[in-house]
C-alpha cells in the first residue's frame, strides 16, 4: 500500500451484497441517500472506508468514503439508470453545485482511491497476467502482434480489469464509476506512466476492442 494510503487507513469492506447506508453511518452520505430514496432511487453501500483525517479540536475527525450502487429513473428523461460509483462525504455538496471537482480534490477521497488502487494491484490474477511470459497467441488475437513494442500482457491486464468491472461492478476495480476506468488511475494499477497507458488505450481503441473517449477514459467497446 502506498505511504499516502497508509496515513489514512480504512476499516470496513462490505464486499458481499449491499446495505442501506443509514444502517452503517450518519452524516452527509446517509442524508444524501435518504433524500435520493424519497425521489424513488435505490442507494446501496458495497464498500465503506473510514478515513482518519487527523485531530480537530481535540477530537478525531473521520471522513467516510465508499462504493455505492445507484438505481432509479431519471425524472427528466424517464430513462432507467443503474451504475456503481465512488463517493465521499463531499459528494452531496459537489452534486448540488454541479462541480465534481469539489469531491475529486478532497484529501479523504484521494486517500480512499489510493488505498483501493493498492488493493487492486494485489489481485493474484492480475499479478499473474503482468508477470507471466508474453502470450504470442494473445497478441495475434488482439491484433497487436505486428505493433512495435506493444506488450500483450498489458493489453490482457486492461481487458481483465474492464471485464471484472462489467461482470462484477460491486467488486470495485478502483475506478470512480462503473463502466469505465480513468487512464490516470489505470496507470497506477499497471505501474506505468499515464502516457504509456494512454498509448495502449488508443491502440486498443483502434483495434475496436475498447472505446477511449477523449483519451481520458477507457471502456469495453459496445
Amino acid at each position: 500500500m502506498s505511504k499516502f494510503a497508509e496515513e489514512y487507513p480504512f476499516e470496513h469492506d462490505l464486499i458481499n451484497g449491499g446495505v442501506e447506508i443509514q444502517s452503517i453511518i450518519e452524516g452527509p452520505l446517509a442524508s444524501w441517500a435518504e433524500q435520493e430514496e424519497r425521489y424513488g432511487a435505490t442507494i446501496r453501500l458495497k464498500h465503506l472506508y473510514e478515513l482518519n483525517l487527523g485531530v480537530l479540536q481535540g477530537e478525531t475527525k473521520l471522513h467516510y468514503m465508499g462504493w455505492f450502487s445507484r438505481e432509479g429513473i431519471n425524472p427528466d428523461t424517464g430513462e432507467i439508470y443503474s451504475y456503481h460509483m465512488a463517493a465521499c462525504e463531499c459528494y452531496p455538496t459537489a452534486e448540488d453545485n454541479n462541480n465534481l471537482r469539489i469531491m475529486l480534490s478532497c484529501p479523504g477521497f484521494l486517500a480512499g482511491m489510493a488505498g483501493r488502487l493498492s488493493l487492486v494491484k494485489e489481485d493474484p490474477t492480475l499479478w499473474t497476467i503482468l508477470n507471466d511470459s508474453p502470450d504470442n497467441g494473445l497478441a495475434e488475437r488482439y491484433e497487436i502482434a505486428d505493433v512495435g513494442e506493444a506488450d500483450p500482457r498489458v493489453v490482457e491486464a486492461i481487458m481483465y480489469l474492464l471485464m471484472v468491472d462489467r461482470e462484477h461492478p460491486e467488486a470495485w476495480i478502483g475506478n470512480i464509476r462503473s463502466g469505465s476506468h480513468q487512464i490516470g488511475l489505470l496507470s497506477q494499477v499497471l505501474d506505468q506512466d499515464p502516457e504509456i497507458t494512454k498509448k495502449y488505450a488508443m491502440l486498443m481503441s483502434a483495434r475496436g476492442i475498447v472505446d477511449c473517449p477523449h483519451g481520458t477514459d477507457i471502456q469495453l467497446a459496445a
